[in-house]
């Protein structure tokens, strides 16, 4: 058996460049966080990350999972890839768009402070997502049927 070798990284120097550069920008923001808040505040923030990072783990990435694999078995491979990149594109969209969506800036008295049409911005995001990725698919389905032999191209 040739495995590495204890203590040794598969890892190259770009690598941990960004693992040090990440570990920075998480003790700056922690630090920025203690500075700024008083001390009960950090407890609550720690709860809350805590908090939703068991409920990543016990019901979205599960249910992301199941979702996975049921396409996989549901849809035929011409398919399956702008489908999933759909998929992932909207949930970007989705999360990004959720605090205007949800209106937690609005400030009384102040409409300029959230003054667009969100809802109808990000059905146009999500719309053109799919709309590219549904291109995509359609072309990747046609050119897969017409490189088969004797198969009219639909």
């Amino acid at each position: 058996m040739s495995g590495p070798r204890v203590g040794t990284s598969r890892h190259g120097a770009l690598f941990w460049v960004g693992v040090a550069i990440g570990w920075a920008a998480m003790v700056f923001g922690l630090r920025g966080l203690w500075d700024e808040q008083r001390p009960e505040q950090v407890v609550n923030w720690a709860l809350y990350l805590v908090g939703l990072d068991l409920l990543h783990d016990a019901l979205v990435a599960p249910a992301l999972c199941a979702v996975g694999v049921g396409l996989a078995r549901l849809l035929r491979p011409p398919l399956r890839v702008p489908v999933q990149v759909a998929l992932i594109a909207s949930g970007a969209v989705l999360l990004v768009a959720w605090a205007p969506l949800a209106r937690t800036g609005d400030v009384v008295g102040n409409p300029t402070i959230q003054p667009l049409d969100y809802p109808t911005a990000v059905a146009t995001a999500l719309g053109l997502v799919w709309f590219v990725c549904g291109a995509l698919g359609v072309f990747s389905w046609r050119r897969r049927a017409r490189s088969r032999p004797g198969t009219p191209a639909p």
